[in-house]
């Protein structure tokens, strides 16, 4: 086998025994991972909704090309409110 060849089978081997520990860790909750939010300790899923909303806004922004990215329509009719959003991944120019 190549170098190439062996990297990628050793890369290839690693992502799946991490997926296949991920599994097992969470075992109850991955047969139900479509239609159930975890809730933790917390009595509301406030907090995991908004974080499950804020990947899907970035995701979708992401395909727009960061087209509207600030402007999240929770804030509607505001525009460009980066001191109250909290989006995962990203921080204004000026920070």
């Amino acid at each position: 086998m190549s170098e190439t060849t062996t990297r990628w089978a050793w890369r290839a081997g690693v992502g799946a025994a991490c997926g296949l520990a991920a599994l097992v860790i969470t075992w109850p909750l991955a047969l139900q991972l479509a239609t159930t939010v975890p809730l933790g300790t917390e009595h509301q899923a406030t907090v995991q909704v908004f974080s499950i909303w804020t990947l899907w806004w970035t995701a979708d922004r992401l395909t727009h090309g960061l087209t509207g990215y600030w402007d999240a329509p929770f804030f509607y009719p505001h525009r460009k409110s980066p001191s109250t959003q909290r989006q995962r991944g990203t921080k204004p120019k000026w920070i």
